[in-house]
């Protein structure tokens, strides 16, 4: 990471230099286990998850909502290894916050796999669903590849007053969002729905921490953004941006399922409102310091 990189003395590498590498190692490994972990949700567990899924006996709506939200977490998971290597060369001003948020990420989605396993099948419930695994590596590696903080850190983004008004609108919509999905969502909707059908296991528990998963998600754009007040620009203007991708992967696995013709029992007004969010947060980033 560009922010960190200084020369040893000449008498040999400065202790600095061994952390610097031992970042960069450490970046590299959680790179690939998190490319790992898009493989494994993309490729080996998608056919059995919801195949499970779509023979269960949940409502067509649950059904072909959670299919839709699991291809959208694919997309999720492939943003972490790209996420990772635009982080190589960042300063460390922007590393820093982006791989801690990185490895908060990563590390409740672990919880909840593990807890959603351990409540399925008991101690079996961790073999069986193992991508718990890589996800908790990442986010210690994430969190280990953290380079030290700025001496001088950059001042806080400015923003004009229109752009004020439209951070606090886009933080007042985006929280009632994450509100709306976790309350309602998780108590009165497809999850609610999923744990009282006979979707057979491991696949119940996985898609149940998906959801639990996708809580943190919606939660995490209002927190960013009340964040960025406060951080430097540059920090604030890439994290911002990255939340509002994470919101579009999920419309555009949205609005590709009723194009495609796999949604016919969903809502089409699901991706105007996650694309109206999207662009919203991706407004709202702080002007260039």
């Amino acid at each position: 990471m560009a922010g960190n990189r200084e020369a040893g003395d000449m008498n040999g590498p400065a202790p600095l230099t061994k952390t610097i590498r031992f970042q960069t190692w450490t970046l590299g490994a959680a790179a690939l286990l998190s490319a790992a972990a898009a493989i494994l949700h993309t490729f080996v567990q998608a056919t059995p998850t919801l195949d499970a899924l779509m023979a269960s006996t949940a409502a067509p709506e649950t059904r072909q909502s959670l299919r839709m939200m699991w291809h959208g977490m694919s997309a999720i998971a492939w943003t972490h290894p790209v996420l990772l290597a635009l982080l190589w060369r960042r300063p460390a001003g922007v590393a820093r916050p982006a791989l801690a948020f990185l490895a908060v990420l990563n590390g409740t989605q672990a919880l909840f796999l593990v807890a959603a396993g351990l409540w399925a099948e008991g101690a079996a419930g961790l073999l069986s669903l193992p991508q718990w695994a890589p996800h908790a590596a990442v986010a210690a590696l994430a969190w280990a590849a953290r380079p030290s903080a700025p001496t001088e850190p950059g001042r806080p983004g400015h923003r004009g007053r229109a752009r004020l008004v439209l951070l606090w609108a886009t933080t007042i919509v985006t929280g009632c969002a994450a509100v709306y999905h976790l309350i309602v969502g998780t108590f009165h909707s497809w999850p609610a729905d999923l744990l009282d059908g006979d979707t057979a296991s491991p696949a119940k528990p996985a898609l149940y921490a998906m959801w639990l998963f996708s809580c943190v998600v919606f939660a995490s754009v209002p927190a960013v953004l009340v964040w960025s007040t406060r951080a430097p620009a540059a920090a604030g203007r890439f994290l911002v941006r990255y939340t509002a991708v994470l919101v579009a992967c999920l419309m555009a696995s949205w609005t590709l399922t009723l194009i495609l013709g796999y949604g016919p029992d969903m809502l089409p007004a699901g991706p105007v409102t996650l694309g109206l969010m999207a662009a919203l947060t991706a407004m709202s980033v702080p002007e260039r310091a």
